[in-house]
């Protein structure tokens, strides 16, 4: 119970959950923003769905079982069955906007698959500038 203390749970599920909805969020992060753009030098490349969609529904699922917990600790300390719907008042909007979010970016990479396939072969060929690769070093063998 104490971890929960002195809004502790809420702050970091709203700060999670404003950081996917675009609205600060954790240390002014726009993650939505963040996982888009990739980084391409780690493997992860602009637009990529794959990462964009499965991080961003972690992150919500996240955000789900911290509303979970908030709810908890308020029934529990409480000792109202019914306190739940505070929560859920406090965050039903939240999690629609970040669950419509992930699907306005998931139609984002789709739309733009084209142009962020361009970028990312640039900025794959860019770091591979002195590789000195033959196709035949290309080839993965299976």
């Amino acid at each position: 119970m104490d971890e929960c203390n002195n809004a502790h749970c809420d702050d970091a599920t709203a700060a999670l959950a404003a950081s996917i909805t675009g609205n600060s969020g954790l240390f002014g992060c726009d993650m939505m923003e963040i996982l888009y753009s990739g980084d391409v030098s780690a493997g992860y490349y602009i637009g990529w769905r794959d990462n964009v969609t499965s991080k961003a529904a972690y992150l919500l699922s996240l955000v789900n079982m911290g509303v979970t917990v908030q709810s908890a600790y308020i029934t529990i300390k409480t000792q109202n069955e019914a306190a739940y719907t505070v929560v859920q008042a406090e965050y039903g909007e939240v999690l629609k906007q970040a669950g419509q979010r992930i699907l306005d970016f998931d139609q984002k990479a789709q739309d733009d698959w084209y142009a962020n396939a361009n970028i990312n072969s640039g900025r794959i060929l860019q770091l591979n500038a002195n590789a000195h690769l033959s196709n035949k070093d290309m080839v993965v063998s299976t």
